[in-house]
C-alpha cells in the first residue's frame, strides 16, 4: 500500500542550545507540499554553561544553570575582614568548592567558616594566608595540593568527612594541631611537612605517601595503616588500636 505522504528530512540547523530538523512532506494525491520542524536540545556543552557572579568581596563562577542544577565555585576573595563565612548558596546555586588560589596571599583573614555544601578546597586556595588561625570545614572531603601551605599561624581545623589530603597541603603550618577523621583514605607527599610540636593521628585505611610527614612531633598510626616512610625520617610511630581524638 502506497503511503499518502512522502517525507524528506533536511539537514539539521544547530545553534548553541538546540538542533532544528525541518521535515518536508508531499501529499502524493494533490502534490501539495507541507513543512514541519522539530527542535531537539543539542549535546550539552559545559563550556557554554558558565557565568560570573559577584557578591560583595566574593567572586563566583556558576555552573550548570542550563541543566537546572547549578553549583558555584568561590574563585576569588578580595576583602580584608578577619572573619569570613562562606555562604551555602548563591542564588539557587550551591557553593561546593573554594577555587584555586581564592584566598592566596591574604594577610588579614583569621577565621574562616565553610558551609555544609562545600566539599572541596582547591589547590593553593589559602596558601600564604599568614594571619589565618582557624578554619572550620567539617564537610570538606578533598583538600588540594598546597591548599594551606605556609599558613604559619594556623592552629585549628575542624574536619569530619575528609577523604583526601593533597601534596604539601599543610606544609609549613608550624603552629598546627590536627586530628584526622577516620574517613581519610589518602595523604599526599609532604602534606604535613615542617609542622612543629604536634600530634597527628592516622586512621587505619589511610594510604600515606612517602615523605608525607617531616616534622618534630608525635605520630600515632592505627596498626593496619598503610604508611610508606623514608628511611631517613626521624620520627617515632606509636601504634594504636583505635582512633584517638
Amino acid at each position: 500500500m502506497e503511503l499518502p505522504y512522502a517525507s524528506v528530512i533536511d539537514l539539521p540547523i544547530s545553534d548553541q542550545y538546540y538542533t532544528t530538523v525541518y521535515i518536508k512532506s508531499v501529499d502524493l494525491s494533490t502534490g501539495e507540499t507541507l513543512y514541519y520542524y522539530s527542535r531537539m536540545i543539542t549535546t550539552y556543552n559545559p563550556a557554554n554553561d558558565v557565568s560570573t557572579f559577584v557578591d560583595g568581596n566574593m567572586i563566583y563562577q556558576i555552573y550548570g544553570e542550563q541543566l537546572g542544577s547549578p553549583y558555584a565555585v568561590l574563585t576569588e576573595y578580595t576583602g580584608n575582614e578577619e572573619l569570613v563565612a562562606v555562604p551555602a548558596m548563591v542564588g539557587t546555586a550551591k557553593v561546593t568548592k573554594i577555587g584555586e588560589s581564592a584566598f592566596a596571599g591574604n594577610t588579614t583573614v583569621k577565621w574562616v567558616q565553610l558551609n555544609e555544601n562545600c566539599i572541596e578546597v582547591g589547590a593553593h586556595a589559602f596558601e600564604g594566608c599568614s594571619a589565618l588561625e582557624s578554619i572550620s570545614m567539617p564537610w570538606v572531603q578533598e583538600i588540594g595540593d598546597y591548599a594551606f601551605c605556609d599558613c604559619s599561624a594556623l592552629k585549628e581545623t575542624w574536619m569530619m568527612d575528609l577523604v583526601s589530603v593533597g601534596e604539601g597541603a599543610f606544609n609549613g603550618c608550624t603552629s598546627l594541631y590536627v586530628s584526622l577523621p577516620d574517613t581519610v583514605e589518602y595523604i599526599g607527599s609532604d602534606a604535613f611537612g615542617g609542622i612543629k610540636n604536634t600530634r597527628l593521628y592516622i586512621p587505619s585505611q589511610a594510604e600515606v605517601a612517602e615523605n608525607a610527614f617531616t616534622f618534630d612531633g608525635e605520630l600515632y598510626a592505627a596498626s593496619d595503616a598503610k604508611i610508606r616512610l623514608n628511611e631517613t625520617l626521624s620520627i617515632s610511630i606509636e601504634v594504636y588500636d583505635s582512633l584517638r581524638i
